[in-house]
């Protein structure tokens, strides 16, 4: 299915914070606690999956309360309200390295909300598995595999085609949702992410929600 775009260029933050991936939780159902830093994964979590990210300059943040996302409607940026959003990863320098991690957790006001970011992005894999934005980037998205892990969950595998630099770049993207949180995580590496990776990464970041 292809699908012309004629947003801006905001995409590729968008899809990193889904960024980018954003965007797998177990935490209680209640979710009574706010998130912590001790619910998000860490360098040493990331580093024993993908050894070729342990010197990345990963960082961590409080975010706006809000969650950046493409849209299954005409595959656009959209932002989704949060009650709190934790991020880790690294936010800058994608392009050059084609490279990179990033997560968020986030906390909803209520299950619905965290329900329908979800259940938004399963739309999105099914309704734009083929896009352009504008006349210099070429996006391809297709389902990929997870381990069952929590209420909801979603993975896609991305391929963005730029016309000039950086070329093409390639991701993982999950989310994975319990009760009222999301998790969104991205990889991207040179080559194509095992799924195997994925979900060890996947797990990791369930065995640290609280």
């Amino acid at each position: 299915m292809r699908r012309t775009s004629r947003t801006r260029l905001p995409l590729v933050t968008v899809i990193a914070v889904t960024l980018t991936a954003l965007l797998a939780t177990l935490a209680p159902s209640a979710h009574a606690a706010p998130v912590r830093w001790r619910d998000v994964v860490s360098r040493a979590d990331v580093a024993k999956v993908f050894p070729a990210l342990a010197r990345e300059d990963l960082a961590r943040g409080v975010g706006n309360p809000s969650v950046s996302h493409p849209s299954p409607a005409g595959c656009t940026p959209t932002e989704t309200r949060a009650k709190k959003v934790l991020w880790f990863g690294n936010r800058d320098n994608w392009a050059a390295r084609k490279r990179g991690f990033y997560t968020a957790l986030v906390q909803f006001r209520t299950v619905a909300e965290a329900k329908r970011l979800v259940t938004d992005m399963k739309r999105y894999v099914r309704a734009c598995s083929h896009y352009q934005v504008g006349s210099v980037l070429t996006v391809r998205v297709r389902p990929a595999a997870l381990p069952r892990l929590g209420d909801q969950r979603v993975a896609y595998r991305q391929v963005q085609e730029w016309s000039s630099d950086p070329g093409v770049q390639r991701s993982t993207i999950l989310y994975v949702r319990e009760g009222k949180r999301v998790m969104a995580m991205r990889v991207m590496l040179p080559r194509t992410v095992p799924a195997r990776d994925i979900a060890r990464i996947a797990r990791a970041g369930a065995a640290k929600m609280g």
